[in-house]
């Protein structure tokens, strides 16, 4: 069942006691915690994740002062912001230690919570159903065990996307603001679209902090730019389903659309009127891992997503559900294929940027707008901000273009031309470097039986190679020729390395 073993050091004397696994630096990839014993810390060994069957393994240890030695460790979300914290009890002492995540990859110092004996274990649940990890301490050598109830609230403010931008202010949603909804936003031609973002039912769920009851109508939709087919999108029902939380379900998906010919991502917001906190949502096909681009590193990480469903994990569908079937397989493969390319009725997304939140809440200001054309509320300012410098290259960029207003504020100043930049090699904005190394890695190391059929694995492979064939650029072929050329290089499956021919052929064409 298991073959060979991996050690990886705690650091001198360190003797690990326990041990909890959880994600901290917010990477997919479950990262090793230990409690040391012996020097009074915990230690974090971060996961490198890797493609699949060749995993990177762990990197060194990180550590952090306990001030006294921890016991037992726990790595539950304590706050609410998607991060996991950690939580240690500790030898001799009456408090358990508590480390909140810096989103940063890393822990804060650790505060104490007092629990009135000595505890040697911990557990975390939802304990009064109030959308809160509480915690349950058994008393070491006594008869009672404590529970601690969690009071925390919410942060004042997310950045899920790490664009400086607070996502939401004094509510919890799910899906989490800041989600990038990957799915064909439905076929062209069908005006039945998915309702919404996330799952089940593709309702939106928010929850208020402090709890309060009967407020289905303070929440508003605001989108960047309205769905060709189905038109502009609204709430089209809210249930109140108790503890200060509300289902939200829209007319229709949220919004992608088509721009001189090319696909647009677009943003929709639901806004919290008495406070103004939101939560923003980016509609961007193709772009399964969220980042600033629809790229060639999507069609790895979408592989990777799937390996993750066929090993018996769990996915969002809205990061990898490509399709919109409902379920995640090779199929959406070959759908997002279709996508960068711009297939049959598909707008082409290859390389589109991602959207940057125009006209709509700006967030927690209760009715100001963020830089754009969006309007503004009477005797308000509009959105009034520079259109930003465009990015040079070798020469002067052009202005970042004028922002107006057809409300009742004052448009946005005119972006200044971009300061001239030195002329050297360009980003690489379509990720080509890496997707080479991953497709090199994913085609050696792949073998049978393994997640894929045969007949799957081929199909997808020649989907991969007739995109590299007509998207890479001459230099990035060669380097993919080189490398699966290459004497040393080994492959896992005669049955792979019996397609390697057809893949050279096509990519010398």
């Amino acid at each position: 069942m298991f073959t060979g073993s991996l050690c990886y050091a705690t650091g001198a004397g360190s003797n690990p006691v326990s041990l909890a696994l959880g994600d901290v630096d917010h990477d997919r990839w479950l990262d090793v915690i230990a409690a040391n014993e012996g020097p009074d810390q915990i230690a974090i060994l971060k996961n490198m994740g890797g493609a699949p069957g060749a995993w990177s393994g762990l990197d060194s240890a990180t550590t952090y002062g306990v001030g006294v030695s921890p016991y037992f460790l726990i790595a539950p979300d304590v706050n609410g912001d998607g991060f996991c914290d950690v939580v240690t009890t500790n030898y001799g002492v009456t408090y358990v230690s508590l480390f909140i995540n810096d989103r940063q990859g890393g822990l804060g110092a650790p505060a104490t919570v007092t629990v009135d004996s000595r505890a040697d274990h911990a557990a975390a649940a939802y304990l009064n159903d109030d959308a809160r990890l509480d915690l349950a301490v058994p008393c070491w050598r006594a008869t009672e065990v404590v529970v601690l109830l969690n009071n925390t609230l919410p942060p004042v403010s997310h950045d899920w996307n790490g664009d400086d931008i607070p996502d939401e202010c004094n509510f919890l949603p799910y899906p989490p603001s800041g989600v990038t909804d990957a799915r064909a936003n439905h076929p062209p031609t069908d005006v039945v679209p998915c309702r919404g973002i996330g799952e089940p039912g593709d309702e939106i769920t928010i929850c208020l902090y402090p709890a309060q009851a009967g407020m289905c109508g303070e929440f508003v939709l605001c989108e960047t730019c309205s769905d060709p087919n189905c038109g502009p999108n609204s709430i089209e029902d809210c249930s109140d389903v108790g503890a200060g939380c509300y289902e939200l379900t829209l007319a229709h998906g949220i919004a992608a659309t088509v721009e001189s010919g090319v696909g647009k991502a677009c943003i929709t917001t639901i806004q919290y009127l008495p406070t103004g906190a939101y939560v923003a949502y980016w509609k961007h096909p193709a772009n399964v891992d969220g980042s600033s681009r629809a790229n060639l590193q999507d069609i790895s990480q979408l592989i990777n997503r799937i390996n993750i469903v066929f090993e018996g994990g769990t996915v969002p569908l809205w990061e990898a559900d490509i399709n919109n079937s409902g379920a995640i397989n090779l199929a959406d493969l070959t759908e997002l294929i279709n996508l960068l390319n711009g297939t049959g009725a598909y707008d082409p997304w290859f390389n589109t940027s991602k959207p940057v939140l125009t006209g709509c809440p700006d967030p927690c200001g209760g009715g100001g707008l963020l830089a754009g054309e969006g309007t503004s509320g009477p005797g308000g300012d509009g959105g009034g901000q520079p259109g930003g410098e465009a990015e040079g290259n070798g020469s002067d960029g052009e202005g970042g273009g004028s922002a107006e207003s057809d409300g009742n504020g004052n448009g946005g100043a005119e972006g200044e031309d971009g300061d001239g930049g030195t002329n050297g090699a360009p980003a690489d904005e379509s990720g080509a470097g890496e997707f080479v190394m991953w497709f090199a890695d994913f085609l050696s190391t792949t073998s049978f039986p393994g997640p894929f059929t045969l007949a799957e694995f081929t199909a997808a492979v020649e989907d991969l190679t007739g995109f590299c064939a007509a998207h890479l650029s001459p230099a990035d072929r060669a380097e993919l020729l080189c490398l699966l050329q290459d004497p040393q290089r080994m492959y896992a499956s005669e049955q792979v390395e019996a397609l390697i021919p057809n893949v050279l052929a096509a990519l010398e064409e």
